[in-house]
């Protein structure tokens, strides 16, 4: 987890967005995953009111992605329908955070005369 978190501040130092997703871990390693999400959680929270917060998102550690029809063989990797959840939770996450950096960059554009 440090390793993530020097990570997430370094890319904050720079000024860039942020944002961490929770564990998908399967069932057998399900309190590693609710130790290490809480640490996730706690971090975010924790940088909340900074000029560059770290966005909490999306959440994989929700049931749909403990479903078995969402995961490999091996019950650790998602599968082709898996990876379809996690692509479409990803997008409606994140496009609210890209849609923000879109109007920022236009919003100075503007104010430059669009030079």
């Amino acid at each position: 987890m440090s390793n993530l978190i020097q990570l997430c501040d370094a890319l904050r130092k720079k000024e860039k967005r942020v944002c961490l997703a929770t564990l998908a871990l399967p069932r057998q390693n399900g309190q590693i995953q609710k130790d290490i999400n809480a640490q996730i959680v706690a971090y975010c929270a924790r940088c909340d009111l900074d000029a560059h917060p770290v966005v909490l998102g999306p959440r994989l550690d929700i049931p749909v992605f403990q479903r078995r029809k969402n995961r490999s063989f091996d019950d650790f990797r998602f599968n082709a329908h898996g990876y379809h959840v996690l692509a479409r939770k990803f997008s409606e996450e994140l496009i609210s955070v890209m849609t923000a950096v879109e109007w920022v960059t236009w919003k100075q554009q503007l104010e430059c005369g669009g030079h």
